[in-house]
């Protein structure tokens, strides 16, 4: 039978009897100490565990030496920097001799039930896995079914489209050059009319201009006529 317990931050495994060394425990040599934090306790057949302490477990002990551990150097130094610095340590230590190891019925009872719960939902949990399994390469053998008669009838329908589409470029391209060429006359006679009457008002812009030449010719001759009299 042993038991497996927490004190000072760390986790020992014990048996009736076992003399340890544990991180210094409050006390006097003789005086009993008691550990409730029993993480696991096992008596040959299925273990108690935790969670995370058993219920109603226990382990009993009893002081034998309060001391020191071993002496630990430590020597910390920087290159080139001239330091250096050296120390050590003794840990303070408890040796205790385990008296006994105390279990609750309860928490046996507590615990076989809950190992069993925990084995019966890992056997449905399997169960569930198997069936999932099942489902899913059922489901994959249908789909690929279904891909494999999807593919064979685009191949049977893919000739005739191919074959109804062909001539339907060619009529749009017909189509495309009967209008450019319906469209082409009317562009030229669109140009003819606009040059024509680019070419008229041309025209009689010129003879206004002359018109007017010719008045002022006139008016500075009139001139000329009535200055040469008053002379005379």
């Amino acid at each position: 039978m042993y038991a497996v317990i927490s004190s000072g931050g760390k986790q020992y495994r014990l048996s009736e009897g076992d003399l340890i060394d544990l991180e210094r425990l409050d006390g006097e040599v003789g005086d009993q100490v008691v550990f409730d934090q029993v993480l696991l306790v096992s008596n040959g057949e299925a273990p108690l565990i935790g969670t995370p302490t058993v219920d109603g477990a226990r382990v009993v002990g009893t002081i034998v030496e309060q001391g020191k551990g071993d002496k630990i150097v430590v020597f910390k130094f920087k290159r080139r920097k001239m330091y250096r610095r050296r120390t050590g340590h003794r840990q303070l230590l408890t040796s205790v001799k385990i008296e006994s190891i105390e279990t609750a019925g309860p928490a046996k009872a507590k615990t076989k039930k809950a190992t069993a719960s925990v084995e019966e939902k890992k056997v449905e949990k399997k169960a569930a896995a198997t069936v999932e399994a099942k489902t899913a390469v059922k489901a994959g053998a249908k789909k690929v079914e279904k891909v494999e008669s999807s593919s064979e009838q685009v191949e049977k329908a893919a000739p005739r489209t191919k074959k109804e589409k062909k001539p339907e470029p060619t009529s749009k391209k017909v189509g495309k050059a009967e209008s450019r060429e319906a469209a082409a006359p009317k562009k030229t006679a669109k140009k003819a009319a606009a040059s024509k009457s680019t070419k008229a008002s041309a025209s009689k812009k010129a003879t206004a201009a002359k018109a007017k030449s010719a008045e002022v010719a006139a008016e500075a001759d009139t001139k000329k006529s009535d200055a040469a009299k008053e002379t005379e």
